[in-house]
């Protein structure tokens, strides 16, 4: 008999917390799914902890794979999964009591293609992280453009990640949208969202916490990305690719270019640059910088962004990116907090 619901957790190098996460699972009260292992080439314990639960329940299955990395254990739990939703799991977190029988509740009757919903964030103690969009049932492409713009415009604040989602299998298979790497594309969970939302006929919000997403050992550690801005760059690309698809592009342009500018360039490569990390040349970051500011693909999203809704000190900073003035974004991510401190 087909599952109502397919859980994905990839899997690698997560022994010590994936009992917690498959527990979690276990213990709800609502019972139609199936659990799908992806072990993406563990070197530790997680491969024997994967089999031995597969062993004695049937309603867990494992895949061993070679490491391909987030994405590509996504898309193979995703190739055999037989549920009608489809919720990927992160395998160091776990889903809260209830969240199973809340979702059927919020998917069965109408069976949205996607399901949203908000997260607990846990270092020390629980905090519940709400997402900006409104609960309700969005239906048709003039209200799924609303998610659409949140997401475009307060990307933090929307939540983006897929494992605050559950997604219907039958709209994932006509979408033909599948995980790309953040190695290609920066984030897999941005793309991967961003392409679905125009696609959708119908979304539905919950307003609540099913999901608790850990931060391990307490603090959030931070590598450099080498050449963030150029996934970035094919992640923008990408998505306009799609967009023209779909035919939605015209409606979106602005809206996207503004994401590109605002959330990726500003809020995260060059948050990136300027910060001192380890290995990383501070007078690197600021060259990075002045490459950025004169490439052409930031220039001509400038020119396409939505700026109505922007305050003075939001236009001052993309009139910057305009004029390439580096030393004025110096200012603000270095110099001017070390005075304030």
């Amino acid at each position: 008999m087909t599952p109502y619901f397919s859980l994905i957790l990839p899997i690698y190098n997560v022994a010590p917390y994936l009992k917690r996460c498959i527990d979690s699972i276990l213990s709800q009260n609502f019972k139609d799914y199936e659990i799908i292992l992806v072990d993406d080439g563990s070197t530790d314990d997680s491969p024997q902890i994967c089999d031995a639960y597969a062993e004695s329940l049937s309603n867990v299955r494992v895949i061993h794979k070679v490491n391909g990395g987030l994405s590509s254990a996504r898309n193979a739990g995703l190739e055999i999964a037989e549920g009608q939703y489809i919720w990927w799991i992160d395998s160091d977190d776990w889903i809260e009591p209830g969240a199973l029988e809340q979702l059927y509740i919020a998917s069965c009757e109408k069976t949205p293609d996607i399901v949203k919903f908000h997260y607990f964030r846990v270092e020390h103690e629980p905090n519940e992280v709400p997402s900006n969009a409104e609960p309700g049932e969005y239906i048709g492409n003039e209200a799924v453009d609303v998610l659409l713009q949140k997401a475009f415009f307060t990307t933090g604040k929307y939540l983006l990640s897929a494992c605050f989602h559950i997604y219907r299998r039958a709209f994932l298979a006509n979408a033909h949208v599948c995980f790309d790497s953040e190695r290609a594309v920066g984030s897999e969970d941005y793309l991967f969202n961003l392409s679905l939302l125009p696609m959708a006929k119908s979304v539905f919000v919950l307003s609540k916490p099913l999901y608790s997403y850990f931060l391990r050992n307490g603090s959030l550690t931070q590598t450099y990305k080498k050449d963030l801005y150029e996934r970035y760059v094919c992640l923008h690309n990408t998505l306009s690719k799609i967009y023209q698809t779909e035919d939605v592009l015209d409606r979106h342009q602005s809206g996207l270019s503004f994401f590109f500018v605002w959330h990726l360039v500003r809020g995260t490569c060059m948050t990136q640059e300027y910060q001192l990390l380890q290995g990383y040349d501070a007078k690197e970051g600021r060259k990075q910088v002045r490459k950025m500011l004169s490439s052409k693909e930031l220039q001509s999203a400038l020119t396409r962004c939505d700026k109505r809704s922007l305050s003075r000190k939001q236009k001052a900073m993309l009139l910057a990116m305009k004029l390439k003035m580096e030393w004025f974004f110096y200012y603000l991510f270095v110099i001017k907090p070390k005075v304030a401190n």
